[in-house]
């Protein structure tokens, strides 16, 4: 049987992962060797949170510093440590959407649009 939570529940629970990222996040994307391809600073706040999704301050851009092809993300906190893991990286469906999962070494990377929906 499937749990569900209800919106304040969910709501509530985003609003914990926006207070935890803290004032100077980031989502950093790396190879299949965990090599980071690229660090994208996200805003301050990171987002906005209602009816239980955290929704991105957008649009927020880095330049790649290593060469590769993006297979996985994580956002950290302000402080470095790992808040959410696991993130799938492609050029046709993932967690994270690129126009293409090939990264070169001083191209710009930008993040569009975000969302976290609680479950």
């Amino acid at each position: 049987m499937t749990v569900n939570y209800s919106t304040p529940i969910l709501t509530a629970r985003m609003n914990t992962v926006l207070t935890q990222l803290g004032t100077a996040a980031s989502l950093v994307i790396t190879d299949a060797f965990n090599n980071t391809l690229v660090s994208i600073p996200l805003a301050n706040p990171v987002g906005t949170v209602a009816g239980g999704v955290l929704t991105f301050a957008v649009p927020q851009t880095a330049i790649a510093g290593f060469t590769g092809i993006a297979v996985s993300g994580t956002i950290t906190t302000s402080s470095g440590g790992n808040a959410i893991t696991g993130l799938t990286v492609s050029s046709g469906s993932g967690d994270i959407t690129l126009a293409t999962a090939s990264i070169i070494s001083g191209q710009a990377v930008t993040l569009t649009i975000g969302t976290i929906t609680g479950r």
